[in-house]
């Protein structure tokens, strides 16, 4: 489970699994944190890398050095990330007989399964006084 908590003006803690990550709005925070739409963005880039990197170890070709770089555009009705532009940059090229489970591998990301089929999101409102 993952707890946000408020940490001052447009400013969030959110602890993870024992690690916490500092998270604000960018125009009115009380802290110089990414937004949430930001580490969105270096979440969906990390996947792509790291199963770009175990594609790679299972074929051994390469133990590490993929670099990821990623953009996005924000859309409004309802706003939202309405564009993504990513760049995978792998230290080896990858054999003419595998890009295609190559680019099969990139769409296990879970993230960007995610993205493709949304999930049903449930919200409970409570208070905490009751």
């Amino acid at each position: 489970m993952i707890t946000i908590t408020t940490e001052g003006k447009a400013s969030y803690k959110a602890h993870i699994d024992g690690h916490e990550v500092l998270m604000g709005d960018g125009h009115v925070s009380d802290v110089a944190a990414p937004s949430p739409v930001k580490y969105f963005a270096a979440a969906y880039a990390t996947c792509h890398a790291m199963v770009s990197e175990a594609f790679l170890r299972k074929h051994k070709l390469a133990d590490e050095g993929v670099n990821v770089t990623i953009d996005y555009q924000v859309a409004q009705g309802p706003k939202r990330v309405g564009a993504i532009q990513m760049s995978i940059e792998l230290p080896v090229e990858i054999p003419e007989e595998l890009a295609e489970r190559y680019q099969a591998t990139l769409k296990a990301c879970t993230i960007g399964g995610t993205l493709a089929v949304p999930p049903e999101v449930e919200t409970t409102i409570t208070t905490k006084n009751g």
